[in-house]
Order: structure tokens, then sequence, then C-alpha cells
């Protein structure tokens, strides 16, 4: 207040005098139709002031559009470095695991029951609790530098939690998956197609050399029948026996030989599911901050249009008033 009006009033029962009665005759002389025009307006812009001032200061709590582009880059160093560390962590439990499927690839088919509660036992060997540890670590350092940037990171780490223990589960079921899919197909598609050919060798050939003797048979049976000559001896018996055995024996070798390794199948099973997975959980972190980002661009408009419409009623404009006037010296200016 500048030059404010000063009344003198007693509420009290006694006869020392107030001045109640100048009071009463000075809100009378204001209470016009203009005048509680003026005061709701200005009252009106004080308010949107307020509001203003406070939706500014939330701007900047909240940070800057570009600031969550950035932490897309900030969980890209952090997720290659996490990653990196992994995949060193692994070497022994994948080796383990892929050596355990080699050995019971039997009872993931005959007794799938029982092969479940195996497959989540073994699984956790590959996921254990330094790996989640490990995850976590990444989670919480990537927030650290979100909340570097400026941002406010609540909302988050409120939808991070979910991947905390989503990630095991995603591990879990591609690893499974890929490694069932690599032990029904074992080897690559050029070694098994080599396979398949030798496996057709294996029958063909030996039905070409019995049709080939038989026919020799046939043949030296009916000469030596009509020119009444010697018939086949016991060198073509061995030679024959030979020629069929080896017919059959060098396709077969071929086949135990070129077997693919049961082990080396889990592993590289194993070794995809685990590129799947990690890609999996990249993706979902990713898409969160992709979320929280869309409804940071979405309250930064609704702040920006909000504080645009409280400017937009700058129109306020008090009357020009004297000192003397007692509504200018009964307001704050």
């Amino acid at each position: 207040f500048v030059e404010p009006i000063i009344f003198k009033t007693v509420c009290g029962e006694s006869s020392y005098p107030d001045e109640f009665a100048a009071l009463q005759s000075t809100i009378l002389s204001l209470s016009n139709k203009h005048v509680v025009a003026e005061l709701e307006q200005r009252g009106t812009q004080i308010r949107k002031d307020e509001l203003r001032q406070k939706l500014q200061a939330i701007q900047q709590i909240l940070g800057s559009h570009s600031a969550f582009k950035k932490a897309e880059e900030k969980w890209q160093i952090q997720w290659h470095s996490t990653t990196n560390q992994l995949q060193q962590g692994f070497a022994w439990p994948i080796q383990k695991l892929a050596a355990y499927y080699a050995d019971h690839a039997a009872d993931l088919i005959s007794n799938p029951t029982t092969s479940v509660a195996q497959t989540d036992q073994t699984t956790k060997v590959l996921w254990d609790d330094w790996a989640q540890a490990r995850f976590g670590d990444a989670l919480d350092e990537f927030i650290v530098k979100v909340n570097e940037l400026g941002l406010p990171v609540t909302p988050l780490k409120n939808q991070l939690a979910a991947v905390r223990t989503k990630a095991p589960k995603i591990v879990q079921a591609q690893s499974e998956l890929y490694i069932r899919q690599a032990l029904v197909n074992p080897g690559n598609v050029l070694h098994r197609s080599f396979l398949k050919v030798i496996r057709f060798c294996e029958i063909i050939l030996p039905l070409a050399a019995i049709s080939w003797v038989g026919y020799q048979v046939f043949v030296g049976y009916y000469d030596s029948n009509t020119t009444h000559d010697h018939y086949l001896g016991i060198d073509f018996a061995v030679h024959s026996s030979l020629l069929i055995l080896i017919s059959w024996l060098i396709p077969w070798f071929i086949l135990k030989k070129l077997k693919p390794s049961l082990e080396k199948s889990a592993l590289r099973g194993i070794t995809k599911g685990l590129d799947i997975a990690v890609s999996m959980i990249d993706s979902e972190v990713l898409q969160i901050v992709e979320n929280v980002t869309g409804l940071h661009t979405a309250q930064l408009k609704q702040i920006t249009q909000i504080t645009e419409e409280c400017s937009a009623g700058d129109g306020y404009k008090p009357a020009k008033t004297g000192s003397d006037n007692p509504l200018a010296r009964m307001l704050i200016s």
C-alpha cells in the first residue's frame, strides 16, 4: 500500500469513539458497478499472473524436448556397455547349459512336463542374480543420467520397474525357443542338405550294388547253363560282397563323422536366443522412453497453451486514478 486508509473501530461495548461510520461510508461510496467490475478484473488478472508464473516454474522442472532425445542416446551407450559385460559373464553358463541340453535332448521330447521344470531351473543358471544385478545397475545408471539432463525421472522409474521383472522371462522364453529350434534342426542349411544327400546314397548305393551283383549272377548262371561252362567262382562272391559292403560303409562312415554336434547346436541356439532377448529388452526400454517422451511433449504443449491463454487475457488496464482516490489507496500496487 502506498498510502493506506486507516480506520479505527471498536468492537467491544465501550464509549470510546470509533470511525465505523466513516468506514461504512467509504465502502458504500466504492460499491458501484464500475468499481466492482474493475476489482473482479484485477483479481482475475492477478490469479492468471500467478498461474503463469507457476506454469513457467513447472516448465523449467520438466526440461526441454531435445533433452529426451539425448536420453535415448544415453541409454544406447549404457546398454552397449552392459551388453558387453553380460556377454563376458555368460560365457561359462552358456557352455554349461549347452552341455545339459545335449545330454537331455531326448527328455525334452519324451517327457515334456518334466522337461519344463528342468528348463526353468537350467535357464536360471543363465540369467542368474549376477545378470539381474548388472541389468538393474544399468537401469539405475540410466535414471541418474536422465536426472542429470534436468528431466523428471519419476515417470520413467515407475515404468522401468516392469522391465526389471520382465527381463528374466524374456531371456528364458527366447533361449528356450531357439534351443529347441537348434536341436530340431542341428547344423546349418548346407550341412543338413549334404547329409540328406549322403542318407540317400546310403540307401541307393547298396541297392545299386546289389542289383548289379544280382544281374551278374543271373547272366553268369544263364551263360554257364547254356555253354556248360564254369559257374561264377569264389572270387566273384568275395568281390561282390566287398562292393556291397563298401557301397554301404562309405555313406555310413560319412554320416557318423559329419553328424552335427547337439552341444554345438544347443550352444548356437542359446547364443541366438540371448541376442534376440537382449534386442527385445533394449526395445522394451526404448519404447518406455518413447512413451514418456510423448507424455512429456504433450504436457509441454498443454503448459504452453495455458500460458498463452493466460497472456491473451492481459487486456485489463486499471483506471487512472489519483493518489487521493480511495480505491487507489485501498489496493496493493
